[in-house]
């Protein structure tokens, strides 16, 4: 795997992802030995994002979520694209990683954990109250909210693999969606509920599948050499946007639902990654190290006037667009 994996792994107790995150992102990281599970909840979140700075208000509103390490540990941390106000959310000393907002606004979804403590799917409420969904001798990572908030896609290596799982937004029902070679990661559900995108290293390199939410009907969308990754559903279905480096350096591109239609819209030297959407579709956030260190973007939905809204020393990224608004904050 490449481009996002290191990030992907961060938290699962392993030194080479631990060091590769540390660095710049989409650094190639090989799979070390998995530790002991961890014993007791991971995270002890802040009540009220803590820490504020301004920054110029920007795009057609709401918040971003979005992981960073500008204290010692990756954390999550809140934007607002409204007061212009960036406060801190959690504070494991550890990672806390790829947040997705529920369909409501009001919970956030993430995985959790340290060098030596397996990652674990967490929620987090806006009244700062958190709960540990997974708990097994495995990492549990990278889950998305079904459109209706009633079930979470994730990955997990429980049964000596990568694969896609299911599990009900209470933390039950716990199964595997599918079984299907090689890492399956990045998942994301369709808006209608029917699909899951994911990412896949089955035929060698990173490309993008989506399966149904039955699991079944797994299709591959693309097939290009280079490493395809990160996809993310248009709210309205029928766009895909995700991150590729298949004209040599990781830049944003976007196709149809069903894999036609490319357009690449970012171009430049940088690292382009983790794109996302806007609620309404007009925008795309994305995270992009062109100006020497990674900082959260936002650009219109055909890739024109990118606008920088973070400018912080530290690493920011994996932004997830969103009304959610955290009670205590001010």
């Amino acid at each position: 795997m490449a481009l996002g994996l290191g990030l992907l792994l961060a938290g699962c107790g392993r030194t080479e992802s631990m060091q590769a995150v540390g660095g710049a992102v989409g650094r190639n990281t090989p799979r070390p030995d998995v530790p002991a599970p961890p014993r007791e909840p991971a995270n002890t979140p802040t009540p009220r994002p803590t820490g504020a700075e301004s920054v110029e208000p920007a795009g057609p509103g709401g918040s971003i979520v979005f992981m960073s390490n500008r204290g010692e540990y990756d954390n999550l941390y809140l934007l607002s694209l409204e007061d212009a106000r960036v406060g801190k959310l959690t504070t494991l000393a550890g990672i806390d990683a790829f947040p997705k907002v529920s369909p409501d606004g009001t919970i956030i979804l993430y995985h959790s954990g340290t060098q030596s403590l397996l990652p674990e799917v967490i929620v987090l409420d806006a009244n700062g109250g958190f709960n540990r969904l997974t708990n097994n001798d495995s990492g549990d990572l990278s889950p998305d909210w079904s459109p209706d908030g009633r079930r979470i896609v994730f990955t997990s290596d429980r049964d000596g693999d990568f694969d896609l799982y299911i599990m009900d937004a209470a933390g039950t029902n716990q199964r595997r969606l599918m079984e299907h070679e090689g890492i399956d990661l990045f998942s994301h559900w369709s808006p209608d509920g029917t699909q899951i995108v994911f990412t896949s290293d089955t035929r060698g390199n990173n490309d993008i599948y989506i399966v149904g939410a039955d699991g079944r009907d797994v299709r591959r969308l693309t097939s290009d050499p280079g490493q395809d990754e990160w996809a993310r559903w248009s709210p309205d279905g029928a766009r895909l946007v995700f991150t590729s480096d298949r004209d040599g350096d990781a830049d944003i591109y976007v196709m149809s639902a069903s894999g036609g239609e490319l357009v690449e819209l970012t171009d430049s030297r940088a690292f382009d990654s983790f794109p996302t959407w806007s609620p309404d579709g007009s925008h795309i956030a994305f995270a992009s190290d062109r100006t020497g260190n990674d900082e959260i973007w936002i650009m219109e939905a055909n890739g024109s006037n990118p606008i920088q809204l973070t400018d912080n020393p530290a690493r920011d990224i994996a932004p997830n667009w969103t009304v959610f608004r955290y009670s205590a904050a001010q």
